[in-house]
C-alpha cells in the first residue's frame, strides 16, 4: 500500500514541511518494493534515483504502526535495512543523494527478500551507492534481489559478524552412502573448492536423539570423519569438527529453547514422521530443531546447504533470529537455505525407488556405500527393482526403479537423460544396471582408497576434528559472550 492511500494528501504535504524544517537536508533514502528473489535486474537498467521529501512522512508512519504483521517489539537496535514499498518522485540526481539502484519501468526501486517480503520502508543510509557495488561484486552483471539485502546486512553491521559464511551437518552413521555423497557432500566439495567460508559439523549430539549403541558411537564418528575426508573436504579448507567438542553449541541451545514454543515445535513434519513409529517420544527427537538452530546461529551462517525435507528447520532458525533479534538488539542474521532441486541430489532406494537412499533402511541392498566392494556393489544393481520394460528412458513418474539408476549413471558420469538414453537404445535393463555399477565402481575406487588408507589411523583422524574444534570455538566463543551479555547473564 502506498503511502497516498493511506495518509491525505494535504496531511502528507504538512508533514513533509514539518520534516524538512527540522531535518537539515532530506533523508539520504530510497523506496523499495518487494518482489521475488529470484527476480533479477541488469546493470543497463541501474539509475541515479532520489526519493526527495516524499519519504518523510513515511518515517513518522513506520514508527506510529505495529511492527510487521504484529504487534512485536521493535528491536533495540534497528537495522538500517528494512523492505517496503514507496512511489518515487521524477528521477534527478544531485551531489548527495544520487544513487545507484535497479529502476523499473514505472519508476519505482525495487529490491527484495525470499525469507521477508514484508513492505516497510528501506533506510540505505548513506553507503547505498557502495552497497548496491558490493551486491555487484565479482563482476556480475546482475543484481539479484537477496544480493542487495545481504550486502547492506554486510554494510551496516560488521563484515566480520556477517561475511558469507556456509554452515552444514551430518550425522555420524558410519559410512557414507550415494544418496548422502550426491546429496550433500559432492556440494560441498564444490563449495570448498570455490573458495566459500564453510563450516562442516559431525553432529553427534543429534545422533542421539533416538537410541544409539554408545559402544559403537565414537567409531561411527570416527568412520564419518574419514569418509568425508576421503570424499573430498579438505580441513586446511573448511572447518571440520565434532559438535559435542564445542559446548557453546548446548548453551545457545538452552536460550533459544526459551524463545521457542511447543506449538512450533510439534508441527514439523520429521517430528510428526519418525514420532508416529514410536510408543515413546523421547524429548530429544521433540527440540533436536533448536539445538539445530543453534548450530547455524553459533556461527552467524547465512546459507544451509539441505535437503528439501530440511527446509522448514532452516525457517525455524530464521524465525528464533528474528525473535532474539526484536527481544534483544541485533545479534543474528537469518539464515538461507541452499536447497538443490537436480535429480541427482535425491537419489533413491534400490530396494523401494519411491523412497530416498537411506541408512535407516533395513535391508542393505538397498543402499550403495562409499566403503562397498565391487562384488557388492554388482549385487546390489542387479537386485535393484526397477519394471518389465526392457527400455532405457527416464520417467521418475511411471518409472521411478529405472529413472533412479539413471539419476545415479548422470551422477557420475555427468551424462544428460537423453544422452544415456540415445547411447543406451536396444540395451535391456538388466544389462544396464550392471553397465552402471561398472561406472559407479569406477566413480568410487578413489574414495574407497583413500578411506582405507586413513580410517585405522585414528590419531590423525582425532587431531584433525580437535584442530577443527579449537577453531570452531573461537568462533562460538565470541557469538555466545556476545548473546550471554544482551540476555543479561554476563556483563
Amino acid at each position: 500500500m502506498y503511502v497516498k492511500e493511506v495518509l491525505p494528501l494535504k496531511l502528507l504535504k504538512n508533514l513533509r514541511l514539518i520534516f524538512t524544517k527540522v531535518l537539515l537536508e532530506p533523508p539520504d533514502v530510497c523506496g523499495v518494493r518487494c518482489v521475488s528473489s529470484a527476480t533479477k535486474y541488469s546493470r543497463t537498467e541501474i539509475n541515479n534515483v532520489r526519493a526527495p521529501f516524499v519519504f518523510s512522512p513515511l518515517i513518522l508512519l513506520y514508527f506510529l504502526t505495529p511492527y510487521r504483521r504484529g504487534r512485536m517489539r521493535m528491536p533495540a537496535l534497528r537495522p538500517k535495512i528494512v523492505f517496503g514499498s514507496l512511489p518515487l518522485q521524477n528521477s534527478h540526481a544531485s551531489s548527495h543523494s544520487a544513487r545507484k539502484l535497479s529502476v523499473l519501468h514505472n519508476g519505482r526501486v525495487v529490491a527484495g527478500s525470499m525469507l521477508n517480503p514484508v513492505k516497510r520502508p528501506v533506510f540505505l543510509g548513506s553507503h547505498s551507492e557502495n552497497i548496491v557495488e558490493s551486491a555487484f561484486a565479482g563482476g556480475s552483471n546482475v543484481l539479484e534481489t537477496e544480493s542487495l539485502q545481504s550486502a547492506c546486512f554486510a554494510r551496516n553491521y560488521s563484515s566480520d559478524s556477517f561475511k558469507r559464511t556456509i554452515f552444514s551437518g551430518i550425522q555420524p552413521t558410519g559410512v557414507l552412502h550415494l544418496g548422502n555423497y550426491f546429496g550433500a557432500i559432492r556440494k560441498w566439495v564444490e563449495l570448498q573448492e570455490a573458495g566459500e567460508n564453510v563450516i562442516y559439523c559431525i553432529v553427534d549430539l543429534h545422533s542421539i536423539t533416538l537410541p544409539q549403541d554408545h559402544k559403537a558411537l565414537h567409531s561411527q564418528i570416527i568412520s564419518m570423519a574419514a569418509s568425508l575426508i576421503a570424499c573430498g573436504i579438505d580441513p586446511s579448507k573448511a572447518i571440520l569438527f565434532q559438535q559435542s567438542k564445542v559446548s557453546e553449541h548446548s548453551e545457545l541451545n538452552w536460550v533459544l529453547g526459551c524463545l521457542t514454543t511447543m506449538a512450533r515445535l510439534g508441527h514439523l513434519p520429521q517430528f510428526k514422521e519418525k514420532s508416529d513409529k514410536l510408543k515413546e517420544i523421547p524429548l530429544g527427537l521433540y527440540v533436536y530443531p533448536v539445538l539445530q538452530a543453534a548450530d547455524i546461529l553459533l556461527y552467524r551462517a547465512t546459507h544451509v546447504p539441505v535437503g528439501d525435507d530440511q527446509r522448514q528447520h532452516i525457517q525455524l532458525a530464521a524465525h528464533l533470529a528474528r525473535v532474539f533479534n526484536n527481544r534483544f538488539g541485533q545479534t543474528f542474521i537469518s539464515p538461507r537455505t541452499m536447497v538443490y532441486d537436480d535429480s541427482t541430489s535425491r537419489i533413491r532406494s534400490l530396494r523401494q525407488p519411491t523412497k530416498k537412499m537411506s541408512k535407516s533402511e533395513v535391508d542393505e541392498r538397498s543402499r550403495i556405500e562409499i566403503t562397498d566392494s565391487p562384488e557388492s556393489i554388482r549385487e546390489k544393481f542387479k537386485k535393484a527393482v526397477t519394471d518389465f520394460k526392457s527400455e532405457v528412458y527416464y520417467d521418475i513418474e511411471q518409472r521411478p526403479g529405472v529413472s533412479n539408476i539413471m539419476s545415479i549413471h548422470s551422477a557420475v558420469t555427468g551424462k544428460s537423460y537423453s544422452e544415456i538414453a540415445d547411447e543406451c537404445k536396444g540395451i535391456e535393463s538388466a544389462k544396464y544396471k550392471l553397465m552402471v555399477a561398472d561406472a559407479v565402481i569406477e566413480y568410487l575406487r578413489p574414495i574407497r582408497t583413500t578411506y582405507e588408507d586413513i580410517v585405522n589411523d585414528k590419531g590423525y583422524i582425532d587431531e584433525i576434528l580437535e584442530k577443527g574444534s579449537t577453531r570452531a570455538r573461537v568462533i562460538a566463543q565470541k557469538t555466545w559472550q556476545e548473546v550471554k551479555q544482551k540476555v543479561g547473564l554476563s556483563r
